[in-house]
């Protein structure tokens, strides 16, 4: 998400690099204190860390990370367009519910497949303290390339006519 808002300028970069780092922080620290509140349901569980599924290729796991984090950053940049309240005004009322339902509906089609990352910040925190790294990779570029996809998708295609009129058609005087 950080990223997709960061490409688009709804967020400084400097802004960003301290979410990140926040985030990466946060994650660490909940897994740490889930380990230590039960280190058994911790162990067996092997922390919460993704993993690709037995039946499911690398190139499977990628396209479902992709698609999930994509829908999700789709979702949130549709929800926090300001420019189209006039179009769609009960959106921000809406907003939280939208945005929750596409996490859960991403959660319930992906925890079969890589346990759902869809955000490397908790991938991370929950691989930092099971120190467990396998395909630890995928569960960044994928929610990458995704936030990306998502960000220009979004802006390119589906920006409110009011924005790019104001933007770049030339001013009318009369």
């Amino acid at each position: 998400m950080t990223l997709g808002l960061a490409i688009t300028r709804k967020m400084s970069l400097f802004r960003a690099v301290c979410y990140v780092l926040a985030q990466l922080l946060g994650a660490t620290i909940g897994a740490a204190m889930a380990r230590h509140v039960s280190p058994e349901i911790f162990d067996r569980y092997n922390g919460g860390v993704n993993f690709i599924g037995p039946d499911v290729t690398l190139g499977g796991a990628f396209l479902a990370e992709f698609m999930g984090t994509f829908v999700l950053v789709f979702t949130v940049f549709c929800a926090i367009d300001t420019e189209r309240g006039d179009e769609v005004f009960h959106m921000p009322t809406l907003a939280p519910l939208a945005i929750g339902l596409s996490v859960t509906l991403m959660h319930f089609g992906m925890i079969g497949i890589d346990n759902c990352s869809i955000n490397p910040a908790r991938s991370f925190g929950a691989s930092a303290v099971a120190g467990i790294w396998q395909d630890h990779w995928l569960f960044w570029f994928g929610p990458l390339t995704g936030s990306v996809g998502a960000a220009f998708m979004y802006e390119l295609v589906f920006k409110s006519r009011k924005h790019w009129e104001n933007k770049y058609l030339p001013y009318n005087s009369a």
